[in-house]
């Protein structure tokens, strides 16, 4: 009896994953950002899910001082797609929803280039005559 209901357990959690309860999650330096797409080619689907994954994670970044100016991993994850078909006006229509998951693990601070304007490093690339 347990091992039946434990089968159960995990075949209907099986579609329960991170990215059917939230859009988005932190933990530690990982951000974990999910895409949702809609197209009638799985491929275009699959693509635009990870653009917006990626977006979702440019939004969170902007807001976040330890995130900002970073190096970053980027490591694809779980994809998931389901295809639907669909009649208008007796044209039948196939569309596919594609869900993906994006971990961003956010690296040491980048490097600026930074600028001397001080007086000396001026006149040398400026020489007064």
């Amino acid at each position: 009896m347990a091992l039946i209901m434990m089968f159960l357990t995990v075949v209907f959690a099986k579609e329960d994953w991170l990215c059917t309860q939230t859009a988005s999650e932190r933990i530690g330096n990982d951000i974990y950002a999910c895409g949702v797409a809609n197209e009638r080619k799985e491929e275009d689907a699959r693509s635009d899910a990870f653009i917006h994954a990626e977006n979702e994670f440019k939004t969170l970044c902007k807001a976040d001082d330890s995130c900002r100016d970073h190096k970053l991993i980027v490591i694809p994850k779980r994809t998931s797609c389901e295809q639907s078909t669909y009649v208008i006006a007796n044209h039948k229509y196939t569309n596919f929803k594609c869900v993906r998951l994006v971990i961003f693990s956010i690296q040491e601070e980048l490097e600026h280039h930074k600028v001397d304007y001080s007086i000396t490093n001026i006149s040398r690339m400026h020489p007064i005559y």
